[in-house]
């Protein structure tokens, strides 16, 4: 409405880009923008990623910790591989610069960061975009504001860890950690995908329990016991000693008896 719009100062509008029901989760994308009503500028966007995973032993990773990013980096580390396969790189030797937009779900612009170093180990040229999102960059290029021959986007759309009972210790607590990132490489010019990929990575990690004092002495004699061989083949070759002696003794005694 008009009026409503002339008595506000940021119009804020969006739309649901992506929503979908995968076997162990619903995965959703948001975009979001804000513009200043007076003079039409575009003030702020982003797109904003939601997943809720459905098995009672999964759960959706929120905090970064050096596990994830270490799978994340290895993740990220097969991307340039696929550009660079020859049936690939034949179809995109003719790209020059690339405008990486950020990674929906993305944390402190690390996956975007990944993407931009493995498109320097190929032929293309990545910048960092100065747009947030997709629909932007797609607004500069009917403008005639888009330089680039080309924009790399993608999507976060799968994050969690599983507990792995099995492998658990006395000390540990076993997960399994998943992360799939999902890339398009769009032709500015023509809107084209170019190619895309999901890139799918998985390790299993060992957490340290938060032990009670008992739980902790058990764990402590244990390991006391693991890590010195010769007392238990000592301890163990008494054993074995008493019960011969027993056997000894009884066969003796039957003997005796006997007579």
């Amino acid at each position: 409405d008009a009026r409503t719009l002339k008595g506000a100062g940021v119009l804020l509008y969006g739309t649901v880009r992506t929503s979908a029901l995968a076997e162990n989760g619903i995965y959703a994308e948001v975009e979001l923008h804000a513009v200043e009503v007076a003079t039409r500028v575009h003030a702020w966007g982003g797109v904003f990623v939601g997943r809720d995973y459905l098995g009672a032993d999964m759960q959706g990773i929120v905090e970064w910790d050096a596990t994830l990013r270490e799978l994340l980096r290895e993740d990220l580390a097969t991307m340039a591989d696929a550009l660079n396969a020859p049936e690939v790189a034949a179809k995109l030797e003719k790209l020059g610069t690339v405008a990486v937009v950020p990674v929906a779900g993305d944390r402190d612009q690390y996956v975007t960061g990944l993407a931009i170093e493995a498109l320097t180990a190929t032929r293309m040229k990545p910048v960092a975009a100065r747009f947030p999102t997709v629909s932007e960059a797609r607004r500069l290029q009917q403008l005639g504001q888009f330089p680039q021959h080309a924009m790399l986007y993608g999507a976060i759309r799968g994050l969690y860890k599983r507990e792995m009972p099995a492998n658990d210790t006395l000390a540990e607590k076993a997960w399994f950690y998943s992360v799939e990132v999902q890339f398009f490489l769009e032709d500015a010019a023509t809107g084209a995908i170019l190619w895309s990929k999901s890139l799918l990575a998985t390790r299993l990690a060992m957490e340290k329990k938060v032990l009670s004092t008992k739980e902790k002495a058990v764990v402590e004699t244990v390991e006391a016991v693991k890590g010195s061989g010769r007392p238990v083949l000592y301890f163990l070759g008494a054993v074995g000693l008493i019960i011969a002696l027993g056997v000894a003794i009884a066969i003796v005694r039957s003997a005796t008896n006997v007579r």
